[in-house]
C-alpha cells in the first residue's frame, strides 16, 4: 500500500504542473501570431494531465477499498498537497514554459505536432525550455484586466482539483451503496468547474490574445497561474463540504435508477443530445476563418464542448444507477444498446445541421465581440429578439462541398476516437456489474482512461491538423 501511495501523491503533483502548463499557451500565441496552433498545442498538454490524471484514480480507488474510511481523510489531503505543489512548480516555470510553447508552435508550422516530438527534437525543446521568456509582468498590477475573472479562476480550480477526491471519499463513507453512482459524479463535478472556466475565465482571456497586445495578455497568463495554485490550496477548505454534496446527490440519484430501467427515453434523448453537439461542435473552424477571431471562435467551441461534457457527465451518473439497481448483469446490457443508438441518431443529426450550426457559431462570435462578455451574450441570447436571429441561421442540409472528395488520414482517426468516446462510459459501468462488488470503483474509474487515451488522440492527431489548416487559410497561405 505504501508504495502505491507514494505514486499516488508523486502522480498527483506531476498531474497539477501538467494542467497548469497550458496558461502559457496564450502569450505564444500572441508572440507567434499563430492562435490556433498555440492552441491545439495546449490542448495536448492538458490531455497528457488528464491522462496521467486517469491512470493514478483508478490505483486511488484500490486503496479506498482497503483503508478504513475514517483513515482516509489524512491521506486525501496529502494528495491536495501534492496538487498545490505542482501548481506552484507551473508558475514559478511559466517564462521557461512560454519560451517552450514558442518554440513547439514554430516547429508546428513546418511538420505536424506528432513528428514535432521525435527524440531529434528534444535537445532543442529542452534548450528552450532552459531559457526564461521576458515576461517583464509588474506582480499585482493588473493593467486594466477585470479582477472578477481572475476570482473566478481560483474558485474553478479549487472544483477542478477535488472534484474526483470528494467523489471516491463519499463512495466509501457516505453513499457506500451508491459507489458507481458516487464514482461517476466526479465527472459532474469536474463539468461544472470546466464550464465555469468556459463562461467566465476564458472569454477574457481570449478577447485579449485577439487583441494581439503582449503586455496584458502577459499579465494575464502569471495572474491565472497565479490562482491555480490559490486554488489548489482552497480545495483543503471545500473538500468535506464537497463529500458530504456529492454523497447526497448519489442517494438521491441513485434511489430513482430503477424508475429509468422502466423508461430509457430521458437517456437516450440526453445521449442524441450530447452526440449532436460533439458533432457540430466543429463549425467553430469555419466561423474562425469567416471571421478572423480565431481566438474567439476557439472560446465559442469550447463552451459548446463544455456544454456537452457536462450533459456527458449528466449522463454518466444516471446510467450508474441503473447498475446499481439492476440484479443482473445481463439486464443493464439492454440499456446500453438503447444508449448508443442515441449516440448513432445524434451523430447522423449533427451531419444534416452542420450547415445552420456554422451561422450560429459566427452569429456567437460577432455577438461576443461586440459585447465582450460570454455571460452577457448569453442573456441576449434569452430575448425574444435574439431567438428570431436564431432561427434565421437555418441552412439546407449539404456536405459544404465536400462531396467526392476522399477523408484524409486524420478524419479516418477522429472516427476510430469517438467510436471510443461512445463507448466508453458504459462499457466500464458494465465492467463494473462484471468484477467482484470492492472492485467496481476501479473499473468505473477506467471509463476515463479509455476515453483519455480517446481524447488524447484526438489532441495529437486531429486537432493539430485541423488547426493548422485553420491557421493557413486564415493568413491566406491555403484556399
Amino acid at each position: 500500500m505504501d508504495t502505491r501511495y507514494g505514486l499516488v501523491v508523486a502522480v498527483a503533483g506531476v498531474v497539477a504542473f501538467l494542467g497548469g502548463v497550458p496558461v502559457a499557451a496564450r502569450p505564444a500565441a500572441v508572440v507567434t501570431q499563430r492562435v490556433q496552433t498555440a492552441a491545439s498545442i495546449s490542448y495536448l498538454f492538458f490531455m497528457i494531465s488528464r491522462l496521467a490524471n486517469l491512470f493514478y484514480l483508478p490505483v486511488l480507488a484500490s486503496l479506498v477499498v482497503q483503508v478504513r474510511p475514517t483513515d482516509q481523510l489524512p491521506m486525501f489531503q496529502t494528495i491536495i498537497l501534492a496538487c498545490s505543489l505542482g501548481t506552484l512548480a507551473a508558475w514559478l516555470l511559466l517564462p521557461n514554459l512560454v519560451s517552450l510553447y514558442c518554440h513547439l508552435v514554430e516547429l508546428c508550422a513546418v511538420r505536424a505536432l506528432p513528428a514535432a516530438l521525435l527524440p531529434q527534437h528534444w535537445p532543442g525543446l529542452l534548450r528552450n525550455f532552459c531559457r526564461r521568456y521576458p515576461l517583464r509582468v509588474r506582480p499585482f498590477r493588473l493593467e486594466g484586466i477585470p479582477k472578477a475573472f481572475l476570482a473566478y479562476n481560483v474558485l474553478a480550480t479549487a472544483l477542478w482539483t477535488v472534484g474526483a477526491l470528494c467523489a471516491l471519499y463519499a463512495s466509501a463513507l457516505v453513499a457506500p451503496e451508491y459507489a458507481t453512482t458516487a464514482v461517476m459524479l466526479s465527472g459532474l463535478v469536474n463539468a461544472v468547474a470546466a464550464i465555469s472556466l468556459s463562461l467566465l475565465v476564458d472569454p477574457q482571456a481570449s478577447l485579449l490574445t485577439d487583441r494581439g497586445e503582449q503586455r496584458p495578455v502577459f499579465t494575464a497568463a502569471w495572474h491565472l497561474s497565479l490562482g491555480n495554485v490559490l486554488g489548489s490550496l482552497l480545495g483543503l477548505a471545500v473538500f468535506l463540504p464537497g463529500t458530504r454534496l456529492i454523497g447526497a446527490a448519489a442517494k438521491l440519484l441513485g434511489s430513482h435508477g430503477a424508475q429509468w430501467n422502466d423508461s430509457l427515453w430521458p437517456l437516450v434523448l440526453l445521449n442524441l443530445f450530447i452526440t449532436l453537439l460533439a458533432t457540430t461542435a466543429y463549425a467553430s473552424r469555419i466561423a474562425a476563418v469567416e471571421t478572423g477571431a480565431r481566438a474567439t471562435a476557439l472560446l465559442v467551441f469550447n463552451l459548446f464542448s463544455m456544454v456537452m461534457r457536462l450533459a456527458g457527465q449528466v449522463l454518466a451518473p444516471s446510467l450508474a444507477a441503473v447498475a446499481d439497481n439492476s440484479s443482473r448483469p445481463g439486464d443493464f446490457v439492454g440499456v446500453v444498446r438503447w444508449v448508443l443508438l442515441g449516440a448513432s441518431l445524434g451523430a447522423f443529426s449533427g451531419l444534416l445541421l452542420m450547415p445552420s450550426f456554422a451561422q450560429i457559431y459566427r452569429q456567437a462570435v460577432r455577438q461576443l465581440q461586440r459585447r465582450g462578455s460570454l455571460p452577457l451574450v448569453l442573456m441576449h441570447c434569452l430575448r425574444p429578439a435574439a431567438w428570431r436571429c436564431l432561427a434565421s441561421c437555418r441552412r439546407r442540409p449539404n456536405l459544404l462541398g465536400l462531396l467526392g472528395k476522399a477523408p484524409s488520414p486524420f478524419l479516418w482517426a477522429n472516427l476510430v476516437v469517438i467510436a471510443f468516446h461512445t463507448v466508453g462510459v458504459p462499457a466500464s459501468i458494465y465492467a463494473g456489474k462484471l468484477v467482484r462488488p470492492e472492485l467496481a470503483r476501479t473499473a468505473t474509474l477506467l471509463s476515463s482512461l479509455v476515453n483519455g487515451l480517446a481524447t488524447i488522440t484526438l489532441g495529437l492527431i486531429v486537432d493539430p491538423a485541423a488547426s493548422r489548416l485553420t491557421d493557413e487559410v486564415c493568413a491566406g497561405r491555403r484556399p
